[in-house]
């Protein structure tokens, strides 16, 4: 008789639920096991890809409310198993530290392709490596996402009390809100908060509280002395070889089957979707917005569309937020700049190619050190994507930038 698999529950256990207690991954892995079904298995009869499944059970992720279902119907789940299945999957979103004040936003589904900058950042934080970093980017690219996933891992695993402060926050003191975390590690994350004194005021806060780590994310990093600063680049797109694990399209073919239950990525269309990355330049929110667009036109269709249409579909609105485009959500970035640095953008979106430091200064006819700072500026922000290579490094334009600043030049030629 086969062995069951190391870390599974053995499929000859005595029937009846498992403990209330039971967290959610233990369930999910406890209910397929019994069903004698593979990760596969359970995804073919649920529609939940593997993947999906994998995280969950590996407690790397949350699910949205309609996943849960979908797997509830897959494990043929009824009555009282059913209510504590689901009943655990909400008892997962909830915060590890209601104790401090504001909670971060918890993740309805699993964050695909930000493994790494997930595990580097938390070993960072946890290890006292840093006790603060700043992920800055162009809007959409999923600063937020990655820092609630930041908040959750090290809430659960290391058990620090987390509190979130965003821009829609009532007003509280901060201090004394840390003052109960005081003598234990905890994390701060200062959400979408742009403005200088901010800064400051954080790095205040460490030197009050030994134990106090901070997380902020904004659109510009930080220029405060002992802050890491990093910039949240897109997702990865297609370069060579088989692109169907790329994580651009891991995302696409996800949010797709959302709208169209039907798809399926295949040697057929992976090229194609392939492509559809690589014009939004793997930019989370653009790959969201154009792939529910799915729900009334077909991937060619949407391939046929130019990237300046695609620049004007209106991407989904947080609560409380009002609706918003692509092309307006980069523009607002580009707007931020002084008159001299929207100059330079403009002049580099002319050029349509890609540059070393070098090659960029003399596309703008300008000495190499009149440049550097404007360049910085751009990466720090999102709007030049820098590839590091030795000996040089390799700068160029978001396709979906250069769009919407050759669009707008052409405008204003026309006026």
């Amino acid at each position: 008789m086969p062995m069951p698999l190391a870390g599974e529950p053995s499929l000859l256990e005595p029937p009846g639920l498992p403990p209330a207690s039971t967290s959610f991954p233990d369930l999910l892995r406890h209910h397929r096991v019994r069903s004698g079904l593979t990760q596969r298995t359970l995804a073919d009869l649920s529609t939940v890809s593997p993947r999906t499944i994998r995280d969950l059970e590996a407690g790397r992720a949350n699910a949205r409310t309609q996943t849960i279902h979908l797997l509830a119907d897959g494990l043929r789940l009824r009555g009282t198993a059913r209510e504590q299945f689901v009943q655990a999957s909400l008892s997962r979103r909830s915060s590890p530290c209601d104790r401090c004040g504001a909670t971060a936003p918890q993740p309805v589904d699993a964050l695909l392709g930000r493994d790494d900058e997930v595990r580097v950042i938390v070993t960072a934080l946890r290890s006292g490596a840093r006790r603060m970093i700043c992920l800055s980017g162009l809007p959409g690219v999923g600063k937020t996402r990655v820092a609630a996933e930041v908040a959750a891992r090290l809430g659960e695993e290391a058990q620090w009390p987390v509190l979130w402060v965003g821009p829609d926050a009532p007003a509280f003191d901060m201090s004394g809100s840390l003052d109960s975390v005081i003598h234990q590690p905890a994390l701060l994350v200062l959400d979408s908060m742009t403005t200088e004194p901010l800064a400051v005021l954080a790095a205040g806060l460490l030197a009050r509280y030994p134990a106090l780590h901070v997380l902020s994310t904004s659109r510009a990093p930080w220029h405060v002395p002992g802050i890491q600063a990093t910039v949240l680049s897109p997702l990865a797109t297609p370069d060579a070889g088989d692109p169907r694990d790329t994580p651009a399209v891991r995302l696409f073919a996800d949010r797709f089957t959302d709208v169209r239950p039907g798809f399926a990525l295949s040697a057929a269309n992976a090229s194609a979707v392939a492509e559809m990355c690589r014009r939004l330049d793997g930019l989370p929110l653009a790959l969201e917005t154009v792939a529910a667009r799915g729900r009334v036109l077909g991937l060619d269709h949407l391939l046929d569309m130019p990237v300046p249409d695609l620049l004007d579909l209106t991407v989904p609105a947080r609560p409380g937020e009002p609706s918003a485009t692509i092309g307006g959500l980069i523009g607002a970035t580009v707007r931020q700049l002084d008159t001299q640095g929207q100059t330079i953008l403009r002049r580099l979106a002319q050029d349509d190619g890609t540059w070393t430091v070098a090659g960029a200064a003399a596309v703008l006819r300008r000495p190499l050190d009149q440049v550097v700072d404007a360049l910085d500026l751009f990466v720090g922000r999102g709007l030049l994507q820098a590839t590091h290579g030795e000996p040089v490094t390799t700068l160029r334009l978001p396709n979906l930038l250069r769009a919407l600043l050759v669009r707008a030049d052409t405008r204003v030629r026309r006026s």
